[in-house]
């Protein structure tokens, strides 16, 4: 079991980018289902010069490419762009691979803070696909700068976990529920469509399309949250009638992502064209109540273990909830998917120190409270702490 390592594993799709001379596009509101891939590059290329940052930051990029960024960023960057879509021509390429090692590192240099993140390969990746390089490090900056990505990389990724909580109760009440009392939380699945803008899970052509409306101008937030929320109510039917973790997840991180590609921007329509409810713009515009990724994990993991204790006819025992929670506890007591999420979420007192494993994912090496009880990951994967 791979644990949240498959949350960025290698995935091949049954066609490459690279073979699609005509494409689904989105303009706003508008989607042109027969365009031109060039349509797209001069979207992408209008849109970066339209707000400005994207054309002052690719002015930049031969600079930040001379500017030296510290070696754990080297390290990390080396070891994801052989695993940033490996079934792609480009990227499989030596040619493809240094030119997305130069617009991570240019954005390392050009934002220090945050340096890099696993995740931003996939969305440089894409850009690449798209773009000259200098323009995809543009488009880069402006995901992050302009429209709001760089806050999912924080250090206490406090947007990210409030994202992960309203994703939960932007579905319909009853999926989620029944999501939580097999131990499926947004953390496990969520995590990877929202830091990577669907790019780890889905075909690039759905990555594509969701990147059309950010950088048309739409908030990210809105838009990652609308897809992620139209995918899972897509599954809805499928989910209610599973009650196992890894089957509920398997249909939500590998069988949705492989759906035809028909299905796929249907989904994407719906997503972008119906407008949220009165209940969902409430809960969009307060963070009253929200949970951290920690707190969410120990409600669910407690409430489970008392549903569990009761009688097998009782409604909150529902097949296999033991088993559930047995799945749970491992995936958050598993030592190679802790990541830095849990860690600060939590609030424990004393130091952390953000650590990385063999395979470049994050981990954090904390009090002995948080391992104890609530280390896991809502990011992918992670190395021993």
């Amino acid at each position: 079991f791979a644990g949240l390592k498959s949350l960025f594993n290698e995935r091949k799709s049954a066609k490459l980018l690279e073979d699609d001379e005509i494409v689904t596009l989105q303009v706003g509101k508008t989607v042109w289902d027969q365009a031109p891939r060039q349509m797209r590059v001069e979207l992408w290329m209008s849109s970066l010069q339209r707000r400005g940052v994207g054309v002052a930051a690719a002015a930049k990029y031969e600079d930040m490419l001379l500017t030296p960024v510290g070696d754990e960023a080297v390290n990390d960057i080396e070891k994801d762009v052989a695993r940033t879509f490996p079934g792609t021509r480009r990227f499989a390429a030596a040619e493809g691979q240094e030119a997305l090692r130069r617009v991570l590192h240019a954005y390392a240099a050009y934002d220090p803070e945050v340096g890099y993140c696993q995740g931003m390969n996939f969305v440089a990746g894409l850009l690449l696909m798209y773009l000259p390089e200098r323009h995809a490090f543009g488009g880069l900056v402006v995901l992050m700068q302009d429209r709001g990505l760089r806050r999912y990389y924080s250090a206490d990724m406090s947007l990210l976990q409030t994202h992960l909580w309203q994703l939960g109760r932007l579905i319909p009440p009853q999926l989620n529920t029944h999501l939580e009392r097999q131990g499926v939380l947004p953390l496990l699945y969520g995590a990877s469509w929202l830091m990577t803008c669907f790019n780890a899970d889905f075909p690039a052509s759905f990555s594509a399309r969701v990147m059309d409306v950010i950088l048309h101008g739409w908030l990210m937030d809105q838009a990652l949250l609308k897809a992620a929320v139209a995918v899972l109510v897509r599954c809805e039917a499928r989910l209610l009638q599973l009650h196992d973790m890894e089957d509920c997840l398997t249909l939500l991180k590998a069988e949705a992502p492989s759906w035809d590609n028909t299905v796929l921007h249907d989904v994407l329509t719906e997503a972008f064209t119906k407008p949220w409810t009165a209940k969902q713009l409430l809960l969009l515009s307060s963070v009253e109540g929200a949970e951290s990724v920690a707190e969410a994990l120990h409600r669910v993991q407690q409430t489970n273990s008392a549903g569990a204790a009761v009688t097998p006819s009782a409604d909150c025992a529902p097949p296999g909830a033991a088993m559930n929670i047995s799945k749970l506890a491992y995936r958050v007591s598993d030592s190679s998917s802790i990541t830095s999420v849990t860690a600060a979420a939590s609030s424990c007192s004393g130091s952390r120190r953000v650590t990385r494993g063999d395979d470049g994912m994050r981990a954090v090496s904390s009090p002995a409270c948080i391992h104890a009880s609530l280390s896991s990951g809502a990011l992918p994967g992670g190395g021993g702490s």
